[in-house]
C-alpha cells in the first residue's frame, strides 16, 4: 500500500514502513506545554520562585523543662519554595524557622529538627485538637499538643509514648505567664492538620480522658 506524499521504498529517499517505525522509536518529543507539572500537586518544575524565611536562634524544647530563651534573634534566612509556603494558607510574613530540642515529641519532631512555625498568638479558645503549638511557659519555650481534660485543666501532651514524657498541666506551679506564641506547620512532617490521633491515644486511655 502506498502512503500519499511518501516515496516508495524502491524510489530515491524511500523507506519501508519497518524502517520508519524503527527510526521513530528513537525519538519521542513531548508536546506538553508545562513539562514536569502535576495537576493540583502544588509543585512544578516551572516553579523556581523561592522566598527567604527568617531563621531564629530559638530552640523549642520537646520536653517539660523547656529551654530558656532570653534572645530570639534572627541568625539567617532559609529559602523555601513559594508554592510550598502558600500551600499552608497562612500569611508567609508570619512564618519562621526554629529548631526542636529533645525527644518528647518524637516521631513527629526529632531532636534538632527544623520546624516551620506560624508565629501568631493563639488563645485557648482557638486551640485545635492534635495541632502542635509553640508555647512560652513561664519564660521557657516548649512545643506540645494541647488538650482540655475532664477536670477542666489544660494539659501539654507529648507524642512520645515513653512514661518519662507524660502529660503535664499547661499552667505553671508558680502562676507564671503562659502564652501560645505560634503553630508548628511542618517539622519536616506536614502538621498543618495536626498529628495522627493514634499518637495521643495512649495518654487518653491512661488518663481516662
Amino acid at each position: 500500500m502506498r502512503i500519499g506524499g511518501v516515496p516508495a521504498p524502491w524510489e530515491p529517499g524511500g523507506t519501508t514502513t519497518r524502517q520508519m517505525e524503527r527510526h521513530s522509536q528513537g525519538l519521542r518529543i513531548s508536546q506538553a506545554v508545562n513539562v514536569g507539572h502535576v495537576e493540583d500537586s502544588g509543585y512544578s518544575a516551572n516553579d523556581h520562585e523561592f522566598i527567604p524565611i527568617p531563621e531564629l536562634d530559638v530552640r523549642l524544647a520537646a520536653g517539660k523543662l523547656g529551654i530558656e530563651n532570653y534572645q530570639e534573634t534572627e541568625i539567617g534566612q532559609i529559602l523555601l519554595r513559594r508554592s510550598f509556603l502558600e500551600s499552608f494558607k497562612r500569611p508567609i510574613k508570619r512564618m519562621r524557622i526554629c529548631y526542636g530540642n529533645g525527644p518528647s515529641m518524637e516521631p513527629v519532631i526529632r531532636h534538632r529538627n527544623p520546624m516551620l512555625v506560624d508565629v501568631h498568638p493563639v488563645s485557648l479558645d482557638e486551640v485545635q485538637p492534635r495541632f502542635v503549638y509553640a508555647i512560652n511557659r513561664g519564660g521557657k519555650m516548649i512545643v506540645k499538643c494541647l488538650e482540655r481534660w475532664k477536670d477542666g485543666r489544660w494539659m501539654a501532651i507529648s507524642t512520645n509514648p515513653d512514661p518519662d514524657h507524660h502529660p503535664f498541666p499547661l499552667a505553671t506551679d508558680d502562676g507564671g505567664e503562659v502564652r501560645i506564641i505560634g503553630t508548628v506547620l511542618w517539622s519536616p512532617y506536614d502538621l498543618r492538620n495536626g498529628v495522627d490521633e493514634r499518637l495521643l491515644q495512649g495518654w487518653h486511655q491512661a488518663s481516662g480522658w
